[in-house]
């Protein structure tokens, strides 16, 4: 993008200039229908792979009010979460596949081994508990909290966590 787009400013009033126009339209467009198709891929691959999928109820206005800075903004926008959930919730509704939403609040701060809230700032990457011991990446233990409030009340959900669930990481 650079390069075209400096090409592009470079050739203003020039003969060059609808040419270098074409070029960086062209690009857009190009990865504008990559990210398109790979945002449909996710979807469909979790649809079908899935019987239930389950997310973050995310406010994306909030999450963009609270940005620092145009680059955090910009990428919340790359990202295209609001397509993503969007689409999610699409497609379930033409599978037999269902999109459970929860709430967000603490997923990263709770042990999803023992319930206990530990404290962290964003920059600890590394989830230790000190009642149980659990140690794991921060957003895994995000993803079993979110995991376990989204199937809440399934009768199969602890037979499926006892076999998917992997042995702690010390």
């Amino acid at each position: 993008y650079r390069r075209l787009s400096r090409e592009f400013s470079e050739s203003k009033g020039t003969p060059r200039e609808a040419k270098a126009r074409s070029k960086l339209v062209h690009r857009y467009e190009r990865t504008q229908n990559l990210k398109t198709e790979l945002k449909n891929s996710i979807v469909n691959k979790a649809v079908m792979e899935h019987d239930v999928v389950v997310i973050e109820d995310l406010s994306l206005g909030h999450m963009r009010a609270r940005a620092k800075g145009k680059t955090m903004i910009q990428s919340y926008n790359d990202a295209s979460l609001g397509s993503i959930i969007d689409g999610l919730c699409r497609k379930s509704q033409k599978t037999q596949c269902s999109v459970v939403k929860v709430d967000p609040r603490n997923t990263s701060q709770l042990c999803s081994g023992c319930g206990a809230m530990v404290r962290k700032d964003l920059m600890v990457r590394v989830h230790r508990c000190p009642n149980c011991g659990f140690t794991a990446d921060r957003d895994y233990n995000a993803s079993l909290n979110i995991r376990d409030r989204g199937l809440a009340g399934n009768p199969s959900f602890a037979l499926r966590r006892r076999i998917t669930e992997p042995v702690n990481s010390a």
